[in-house]
C-alpha cells in the first residue's frame, strides 16, 4: 500500500454487474482484493458500490452520480465491471497516474469489427480515430511507461476524478442509437461517456502498464487463457 498516495484520496469502487456470471478465479480475484482493500475501506479511504441495475448505462450513470455529488466526499470514481481483474495495485497505479480520466487495458471477448468493416479477433477496447490499439503499439508504450491517448475506452477498468464527472454531468453514460433505413449504428455507454469527457476539455488515456483480465467462458488479456490460466493462443 502506497501511504503516501491515499492522503488526500476518497475513492469510490463502482462496480458494475451487467450479468449473472462468476468464475472461481475472479471470486477469488475479488475475494483478494476485498483483502487488499480492508485497511483503506476501515479507513475510509475506499468506499464500495455495486450495481446490478439495468440498462447498463443508466447503472452506470446512476453510480457517477452518487460519485460525483459534492456531499459524498469522493474525489475519484474507479469504475470496474464485475468480470474484470481487479487489485489494489491496479487502482494504485492508475492514481498515481495524476490524470482525470485514465483506463486500464483490456480486450474485448470476441470478434468485431473496425470503421473499414475488417474483422479483428478479441481487440483492445480502446480507439483512437476509429482504429483499435494494436498490442504493438501496447507493448511499446508500455516499455516506454507511456500512457496513450485514446478517443475512446470501456468503463470497465476506469478511474475518473470527481471534478471531471461533475464537469461531464448526468448521463455520464448513454447508449447512443442512429437507426436509418441503410441500418442501426451504436455509440456505446462507455464511449459516450469519452467523448463527453473530450468535449469538457479532458483527454483520455489508458495505461499500457495496466492489463487487467477480462473474465469470460475463457479470460482474455495479452493473450487467451482457459479457466486454469493456461495459455490457449498467444497473439503476435
Amino acid at each position: 500500500m502506497n501511504r503516501e498516495l491515499w492522503t488526500n484520496v476518497r475513492l469510490m469502487v463502482a462496480a458494475v454487474q451487467s450479468e449473472d456470471f462468476d468464475s472461481t478465479p475472479h471470486v477469488i480475484n475479488w475475494s483478494s482484493f476485498l483483502i487488499q482493500a480492508g485497511r483503506l475501506v476501515e479507513e475510509k479511504k475506499i468506499f464500495m458500490q455495486r450495481s446490478q441495475a439495468m440498462p447498463l448505462d443508466f447503472a452506470r450513470s446512476q453510480l457517477a452520480q452518487a460519485a460525483a455529488n459534492p456531499e459524498n466526499g469522493f474525489t475519484h470514481m474507479f469504475m470496474y465491471d464485475c468480470d474484470m481483474d481487479i487489485s489494489l495495485e491496479i487502482i494504485e497505479k492508475l492514481l498515481s497516474r495524476g490524470k482525470d480520466v485514465v483506463s486500464g487495458t483490456y480486450f474485448m471477448a470476441g470478434w468485431q469489427k473496425d470503421s473499414q468493416d475488417r474483422w479483428w479477433a478479441y481487440p483492445c477496447v480502446a480507439q483512437r480515430d476509429k482504429a483499435y490499439v494494436t498490442r504493438e503499439e501496447i507493448k511499446a508504450a508500455a516499455a516506454k511507461d507511456a500512457l496513450i491517448e485514446v478517443h475512446g475506452t470501456g468503463a470497465g477498468c476506469l478511474m475518473v476524478t470527481a471534478e471531471a464527472l461533475r464537469a461531464i454531468g448526468n448521463p455520464a453514460f448513454e447508449f447512443n442509437w442512429n437507426i436509418t433505413n441503410a441500418g442501426a449504428a451504436r455509440e456505446g455507454e462507455d464511449y459516450f461517456f469519452c467523448r463527453m469527457a473530450r468535449a469538457s476539455g479532458y483527454t483520455v488515456y489508458m495505461d499500457p502498464t495496466v492489463i487487467v483480465d477480462h473474465y469470460k467462458y475463457i479470460r482474455v488479456g495479452m493473450a487467451l487463457r482457459d479457466m486454469n490460466g493456461r495459455p490457449i493462443h498467444e497473439f503476435e
